[in-house]
């Protein structure tokens, strides 16, 4: 399938993201990410769509789980709760990597995340 005109943003835009159901769903996930704000045509070449709790032997592998989660500081706005983050690559295709373990922190009202040791990515990694 070839998407064409896909619009660009205003000047301050860096990337688009492409979103797409799988077949017969309702349920949008993510398919690429345009690491610019001029291409206007996109081949999609993929199966179903990216499910990070799913490992995708097709997909780069996950990244270490180092990353550390902290709950800190009287400035944050997320509700009282348990958070969990994972951490995916993308390469400047706008492929996304398999997605790192979960990194958990249990947040009190008012405090923020601080997110340390996020791994940098393998040759090729343009964002994480």
């Amino acid at each position: 399938m070839r998407l064409t005109q896909i619009p660009t943003g205003f000047s301050d835009i860096v990337a688009r993201r492409i979103y797409r159901t799988s077949a017969d769903g309702s349920t949008f996930g993510l398919l690429a990410t345009l690491n610019d704000n001029t291409t206007r045509t996109f081949t999609d070449v993929f199966g179903d769509n990216f499910d990070l709790l799913v490992y995708d032997g097709a997909r780069a592998v996950a990244p270490e789980p180092v990353t550390t989660a902290t709950a800190e500081g009287t400035d944050g706005k997320q509700a009282n709760g348990i958070y969990k983050y994972r951490i995916t690559f993308l390469d400047s295709t706008g492929v996304e990597s398999n997605a790192s373990a979960p990194v958990a922190v249990d947040v009190a009202a008012t405090n923020h995340v601080k997110l340390e040791k996020i791994p940098i990515g393998p040759k090729g990694t343009v964002a994480r």
